[in-house]
């Protein structure tokens, strides 16, 4: 590899998948430079889309993630992440390699699993208060701006309780919010005035993923169900990434006052599924954005369903039935091969197409990095305090060998320095030490305390979480308590008052009236001596 010229070395490393790029970063300096390129990386993402290589197939259950090539489903590969722990993980999009992972409104990341960079989004504060939102109304998207060569994450919140209209507002408020990847910053869309109708109804989703943002034509889309009244019909919302504007796309006529209805993208294309009494599937497409729909195929229903990819002939589409299992539709003999998966047989997971990328759009976890220097320097500290060494006989002559090791080692650390989430080491039972066999030896109890140590931190952080949740409820019942006797006690409060004004003002006129009496009488000596 060293006597190869790079323009060879480059081609190669185009034609290889991101996951094996990441191991080659150790090779030589060159390499490692070579391959963290901003150019090496739009190139190697573009081979890939133009090509179709180095598809995944990303299994996403609620607490975990597993990737599986696609021409390899034999191999299965768990995928760790810094959003893992701490409840339910939802996967709410994929672009270019990235996906967007949510536990809350408030913790939100994008995450590469191909080479494990992760970049935490921002707080963002909510307009909303936090106790009239549940997980159904609210929507998640991401998307790639192509025009400005961003990658955006929208966030549209629905209240679910009625406004009073006492802040200007009507119905069932909506937020949104777009995060900027660019400038790491959240800013807020308001409502064009042909959309404030959509804030009069409150939009339950049919299905968990429906609440998630579809990117096609540089959009991303979201369907609101029909409501009854003003809007008898359904909606697809849509998000302009360039133009940060909100609109509306056309909706099939045929399918407009129809129920059951999800939407996803394939081949690069909107399509929708319409669910007719659960007899059949039919999937309408639209392969012009902003033209007309047209009906893909119709399958018969076993459930719910997605089309994910094509099969290299374009002979087959890969499907997804009840977030269980993927099997291969035949359009020809309209008949169904199910693709086995090892390791995943009998979990519910929901699947998405994601390809292998070098796509990183951050500098990994800045937070996590800084922790995990914190942590490792405790374990350094706290492993000189309890070793022991002894020089060995062999340690006055240098080993090339170990020089080499030792910078690839140098290379795969600063390769891994952006962010790579790992499980908790687990260490085997270590033999018996020899204080004479000239080696160092560190007790490795240290790093199961800290990790411990870490646990139980963790859990007391997720019992105080709980415990200002049940304040937060306490004092929402406590401020409806209040209002309720509020409005009890004004009319007697008011009823009190103006008794009390009467009385002050009859006792006036009593008052005045007296005097003027007792000036009247002072008079009547001196008209009658006249």
């Amino acid at each position: 590899m060293a006597n190869l010229p790079m323009d060879i070395v480059n081609d190669i490393f185009l034609r290889l998948p991101a996951t094996t790029l990441v191991r080659c970063r150790v090779l030589s300096k060159p390499c490692f430079s070579l391959i963290d390129t901003p150019d090496f990386i739009a190139s190697h993402l573009k081979r890939t889309l133009e090509n179709g290589e180095h598809l995944m197939i990303l299994l996403r259950s609620p607490r975990l993630l597993h990737t599986a090539y696609l021409d390899a489903p034999d191999k299965l590969s768990d995928v760790d992440h810094p959003l893992q722990t701490g409840g339910f993980t939802e996967v709410f999009g994929s672009v270019n390699g990235l996906i967007g992972l949510t536990n809350s409104p408030f913790d939100l990341a994008i995450f590469n699993p191909s080479t494990r960079k992760i970049h935490r989004l921002p707080v963002a504060p909510l307009d909303v208060p936090e106790r009239f939102i549940n997980r159904e109304n609210v929507f998640y998207g991401l998307g790639h701006d192509s025009v400005s060569d961003d990658y955006k994450v929208v966030r549209m919140i629905q209240s679910k309780h009625k406004s009073d209209g006492v802040d200007g507002s009507f119905g069932y408020p909506f937020e949104v919010k777009v995060f900027s990847l660019k400038s790491n910053r959240w800013k807020r869309i308001f409502f064009p005035f042909e959309l404030l109708i959509l804030c009069i109804y409150y939009y339950e989703l049919f299905l968990y993923r429906s609440g998630n943002g579809v990117l096609a034509g540089n959009s991303l889309h979201w369907i609101l169900p029909r409501s009854q009244g003003l809007i008898p019909c359904n909606t697809i919302i849509r998000f302009d990434l360039a133009s940060d504007d909100l609109g509306v796309l056309s909706f099939p006529q045929k399918l407009c006052c129809g129920d059951n209805m999800e939407m996803c993208v394939f081949d690069g294309c909107l399509c929708l599924m319409s669910y007719s009494e659960f007899s059949h599937v039919d999937v309408w497409i639209l392969r012009e954005y902003e033209g007309k729909w047209s009906k893909f195929i119709t399958v018969e229903s076993y459930g719910f369903l997605r089309p994910l990819v094509y099969s290299k002939d374009r002979s087959k589409i890969l499907l997804e039935l009840n977030s269980v299992k993927l099997v291969w539709y035949d359009l020809a003999s309209m008949s169904f091969e199910t693709l086995v998966i090892k390791g995943c047989e009998g979990l519910q997971c929901s699947a998405e197409i994601v390809v292998s990328s070098l796509v990183l759009g951050c500098k990994g976890d800045p937070r996590r990095t800084r922790e995990k220097k914190m942590m490792h320097k405790g374990l350094r500290t706290m492993g000189q305090l309890y070793s022991y060494s002894q020089p060995s006989s062999s340690s006055a002559s240098l080993d090339i060998t170990s020089l080499l090791e030792a910078e690839g080692q140098l290379y795969a650390d600063q390769a891994e320095s952006g962010y790579t989430i790992a499980v908790p080491d687990q260490y085997a039972a270590a033999p018996e030490a020899d204080a004479n066999d000239g080696d160092s030896h560190i007790w490795k109890w240290c790093d199961v305390a800290v990790v411990e140590e870490l646990r139980d931190t963790q859990q007391q952080l997720r019992m105080l979480k709980d415990q200002f949740f049940e304040t937060d409820q306490k004092v929402a019942r406590l401020e409806k308590i209040v209002g309720v006797l509020s409005k009890k006690k004004a009319v007697p409060k008011y009823r009190f008052a103006v008794g009390v004004s009467l009385l002050l003002l009859l006792f006036l006129v009593i008052v005045s009236w007296r005097k003027s009496l007792g000036g009247i009488k002072h008079q009547c000596p001196a008209w009658r001596s006249a």
